[in-house]
């Protein structure tokens, strides 16, 4: 699960993608948060192929635009 705000009014949840250290994920869930009143969540399947590659960015893009890059450590 990733945070961030601004990803709820999408059109679809096709227009939400994701990379994972260069390598395609796929994206299960980008929506409101219950509860949180403009808090979003994007729920993101890591791949397979970035286990044990160390720091790796995550990258989000919401109707072709670029979220901040995130660092991740997969050991």
């Amino acid at each position: 699960e990733v945070y961030g705000t601004g990803i709820r009014n999408r059109p679809s949840l096709s227009s939400v993608t994701a990379m994972v250290g260069g390598v395609d994920a796929i994206v299960e869930y980008a929506g409101p948060v219950a509860g949180m009143t403009g808090l979003d969540q994007v729920n993101i399947r890591i791949p397979r192929l970035v286990a044990g590659r160390g720091d790796v960015e995550l990258l989000i893009k919401v109707d072709g635009k670029s979220a901040n890059t995130v660092q991740l450590n997969f050991k």
